[in-house]
């Protein structure tokens, strides 16, 4: 979590960031929010990204999705014609988190955290009070062979947020490993996304934004 007023580029935690902010500065990336969204741009951009990052996950990454996308925050990477990358936005009145983050697999380094800080700065603008960065696996449950940091817990890290833990609950032992088992099978082996048009909007399907309670 961040708090937009006070976000500081400045502070120590953020030198990696400052420095993949100047690489996207001298390759000329530049960010808008799109108010009338290329989907079709997007969606090439999301084919690329899977197939060099592998399929997206149900749940747990968020799903290219055009008509769930068009109810979000999203900001673009344009640059000579071609669409760098983007992210989109869950929006609440007190709260924004991040969605989906796509790039093309070449997208010059520190797209992804421009468009992130300039998400961050205009939140602040608008007085939003907090800004998920959306979650990471717990270091904790990590396996002792696994030496190298957690990339996506690395990538966040860089924006020098404050960690706040995430747990599942239930009535006892056997719903909560049947619930875990519901999950890990939602992510793996994802149904296909629902229409946004019905009265259930499955937003799980995309990634569920957590209301921080006040």
């Amino acid at each position: 979590m961040l708090a937009p007023a006070h976000f500081d580029l400045s502070v120590r935690p953020c030198r990696d960031l400052r420095r993949k902010l100047r690489r996207a500065d001298k390759a000329g990336v530049t960010i808008s929010n799109g108010a009338t969204l290329p989907l079709d741009a997007m969606a090439e951009v999301d084919s690329l990204w899977q197939s060099s990052k592998g399929a997206a996950r149900g749940g747990s990454m968020g799903r290219f999705c055009p008509e769930y996308l068009t109810r979000q925050r999203v900001y673009l990477a344009p640059h000579k014609g071609q669409l760098l990358g983007y992210i989109s936005l869950h929006v609440s009145h007190g709260e924004w988190c991040l969605d989906l983050m796509r790039q093309l697999p070449d997208a010059p380094g520190g797209t992804m955290q421009k468009l992130i800080v300039c998400a961050i700065q205009d939140a602040a603008m608008c007085g939003v009070a907090g800004f998920s960065l959306a979650c990471v696996p717990a270091s904790a449950i990590r396996p002792p062979w696994q030496q190298k940091p957690d990339g996506l817990r690395q990538f966040k890290a860089g924006f020098a947020p404050k960690w706040h833990p995430r747990y599942a609950a239930a009535p006892g032992p056997v719903p909560l490993a049947l619930a875990l088992c519901d999950i890990t099978r939602t992510i793996y082996h994802p149904p296909p996304l629902a229409s946004t048009k019905q009265t259930h909007k499955e937003d799980e399907d995309c990634e569920v934004a957590l209301h921080q309670a006040s």
